[in-house]
């Protein structure tokens, strides 16, 4: 391990720690409102602003383009970066909760026998959440988003990359990144969908331009049923006991381990209290923004061909 990367290991494993123990902070600092049984709540939302605020990150939208928000009972799909179902499995309390809002649909990618089937999965999925809207990976999924006329809108993120990074082991306090967005792009309103897939990489070819301003957005909310608010008061408090038997067995343990060293147990405590400080102060250190000029221009992971043949769903995953 280099020099560089051994001064910040501290700090990325304690805002790896933060993230995967995001959903109980998040309650405890008061961001998810897991006692609130009446009224709208966004607990996804909620669980964003508490990991911004922990990163000290800043938003930017690049245009005049916002983020499309349909009107009820419409749905939009929402073209970003991708995600894997080995995410749940990392971080299995955050995404436990996020299944409870119905704010995830999990799928394994690659071919799928019944391609109908599958849609129809996926119809259900969006018809059952109070969330309006799907996250997707393009590839493949514009297919279903032609086939079932949901318009889609394509988001784009730079700087992410800056706020932490596990093949540089390093995590950066107060960072910008900065977005932008197309229009609202309706499959109907193209003769046919290789038409529509060409629209859409033209249209992620065209964005970042200049001038970036302030988001300053609507936060959405949503009525969620009863049994979700329970079930999400569950998850809380679970993962909050877990969360706190953890830490104590880590100290039990770290402080058996110093033990051993009898008279240096001080000592190396004071070396590991140094070596973490140094490290969350490195992590404020650098740049707060992209270098000026350096807004890289992205290349949409979707082939522009044919619809696949019914026996084959175009590999994807996506999240609500």
């Amino acid at each position: 391990m280099s020099a560089e990367k051994l001064l910040h290991a501290p700090s990325f494993v304690i805002t790896c720690l933060v993230l995967y123990w995001s959903l109980p902070l998040s309650v405890l600092f008061g961001y998810i409102r897991a006692f609130q049984w009446t009224g709208p709540r966004n607990d996804m939302y909620s669980w964003g602003q508490f990991m911004s605020d922990f990163f000290g990150v800043k938003f930017v939208r690049v245009g005049n383009e916002k983020l499309y928000k349909p009107k009820k009972g419409a749905n939009v799909i929402y073209l970003v970066g991708g995600s894997k179902m080995l995410v749940f499995f990392i971080f299995p309390f955050f995404m436990s909760s996020v299944v409870i809002l119905k704010g995830v649909v999990l799928f394994k990618r690659g071919k799928v026998v019944d391609k109908d089937a599958f849609n129809k999965r996926l119809d259900g999925k969006l018809a059952d959440s109070p969330i309006p809207g799907l996250l997707v990976y393009p590839e493949g999924m514009l297919y279903f988003a032609h086939s079932r006329n949901i318009p889609v809108q394509i988001v784009v993120s730079s700087g992410k990359e800056y706020v932490l990074t596990e093949k540089k082991i390093r995590a950066r306090i107060g960072r910008t990144v900065v977005s932008t967005f197309s229009a609202k792009i309706t499959p109907s309103d193209f003769p046919s969908c290789e038409a529509f897939l060409e629209h859409v990489q033209k249209e992620w070819d065209r964005l970042w331009p200049a001038a970036p301003v302030l988001v300053n957005e609507d936060i959405p909310m949503h009525d969620y049923a009863n049994t979700m608010r329970w079930a999400q008061l569950g998850m809380a408090v679970l993962s909050t006991t877990v969360a706190t038997i953890m830490f104590l067995l880590s100290w039990k343990v770290v402080d058996l381990i110093f033990g051993i060293f009898g008279p240096l147990k001080q000592v190396l405590y004071m070396l590991l209290f140094t070596w973490v400080s140094v490290s969350l102060v490195a992590s404020f250190l650098g740049p707060k923004h992209l270098p000026k000029g350096v807004l890289p221009s992205p290349v949409l992971p979707l082939p522009v061909a044919r619809p696949p043949p019914p026996s084959q769903e175009p590999s994807s995953s996506g999240s609500k």
